[in-house]
């Protein structure tokens, strides 16, 4: 249900590159494969942690304008420029960020969905349709939360 931090928002080519860009300052690394290695890695930090950071890019109730499902990118982005070592790696288990949660940006929670519309969902997201997880952000942050 999650993502590392900056990539919560399937994107197959516009947005991918500074998506990328993010995520590799933030964990000190030169490709997708290597920071999604190094998320998992950080994610032991977990129980230690004092501040936990969770994106919830979600685009819902944007109306006319859309670009809110990149706040947690942007978000990240101004602590990265502003304070290097209070996130990521260099921050131990003070401050953990532990990714985004994978979205579909349009959609708020599963309970405004019909089975079929949750099915097309969940193959999208997770490759597979008969996944019992949830697809809309506000579900899978709630769901993330619990665990």
């Amino acid at each position: 249900m999650l993502r590392p931090a900056g990539a919560g928002i399937h994107t197959v080519s516009t947005g991918k590159a500074a998506q990328e860009r993010i995520s590799g300052r933030l964990y000190g690394t030169a490709s997708a494969e290597a920071t999604a290695a190094a998320w998992q890695a950080s994610l032991t930090a977990l129980p230690a942690a004092k501040v936990i950071i969770l994106g919830i890019p979600s685009d819902c109730g944007a109306g006319l304008v859309r670009g809110a499902s990149f706040g947690p990118q942007a978000l990240r982005l101004g602590l990265l420029n502003a304070a290097p070592d209070l996130v990521g790696p260099a921050a131990g288990a003070a401050v953990l960020d532990v990714g985004d949660v994978a979205v579909i940006p349009h959609l708020l929670t599963d309970d405004m969905l019909n089975e079929a519309q949750i099915s097309r969902c969940r193959a999208a997201l997770y490759g597979a349709a008969d996944v019992a997880l949830p697809v809309a952000p506000l579900s899978i942050a709630e769901r993330v939360l619990d665990r």
